[in-house]
């Protein structure tokens, strides 16, 4: 339950960096 939780955490921080990366490339 833990570990699947964290998992989920640690892709949507992933996406948010990805995301965040490509609006400062594309303004």
């Amino acid at each position: 339950m833990f570990s699947l939780a964290t998992s989920t955490v640690q892709a949507q921080n992933i996406k948010t960096k990805l995301f965040a990366g490509l609006m400062k490339h594309n303004p």
